[in-house]
């Protein structure tokens, strides 16, 4: 019995560090990392960003094109209504922008609304437009304040209208993401009551 137990101590003391008794790592000893299995939840970075990318054409790239064709109409009818206010009626550049802003809101957002983000639900007052208005305050000021600047050193109407749509450039990135993630995002007021239909 007691050669047997010296014969186990001998063979505990010659066994290297950090080894079980089959001679295979024991997992938690200092000096030992267990390797990590590549798992399914795991993905290569460019394949991550490859994923990313796609979803968000996926989930953006109509909307977006929708909401370019309405800002081509915004903007269009924006500029002819400015120019004519100026031509016809001899406004200054501050009046004229405030009319074609009031006039170019009312289609930008029945068409937002129908078309881009197409709700058919009730509108609401306190949830859409008057947002919707607010958005287009700030564009209104932005870019009034940007034309009364350029007024101030020049009267060159090409020179005037180019610094009053970069003005509108910035605030149209910015509405966009307000309308897609608030505004007109998927919520139980926006979406149409279900129809039940009983037999």
């Amino acid at each position: 019995m007691l050669g047997q137990g010296c014969d186990h101590c001998i063979m505990a003391a010659s066994r290297p560090v950090g080894t079980g008794a089959e001679g295979a790592p024991v997992s938690g000893e200092p000096g030992h990392e267990r390797p990590r299995p590549e798992g399914p939840g795991r993905l290569p970075f460019h394949m991550t960003v490859r994923n990313v990318l796609s979803e968000t054409w996926t989930n953006h790239a109509a909307k977006f094109l929708r909401y370019s064709g309405v800002s081509v109409v915004n903007v269009s009818l924006g500029l002819l209504t400015f120019n004519l206010c100026r031509a016809l009626f001899d406004m200054s550049w501050l009046a004229a922008n405030v009319i074609s802003v009031v006039i170019g809101a009312i289609p930008a957002y029945l068409m937002s609304r129908a078309w881009v983000w197409q709700r058919d639900g009730k509108i609401s007052m306190s949830t859409e437009v008057l947002p919707f208005w607010g958005i287009n305050l700030i564009g209104f000021l932005f870019s009034s304040l940007t034309v009364a600047v350029v007024d101030h050193w020049t009267v060159n109407p090409w020179i005037v209208n180019f610094f009053r749509l970069s003005a509108w450039g910035v605030v149209w990135i910015f509405k966009y993401l307000v309308l897609d993630r608030y505004l007109f995002a998927p919520g139980e007021h926006h979406d149409p009551e279900p129809v039940v239909v009983t037999g």
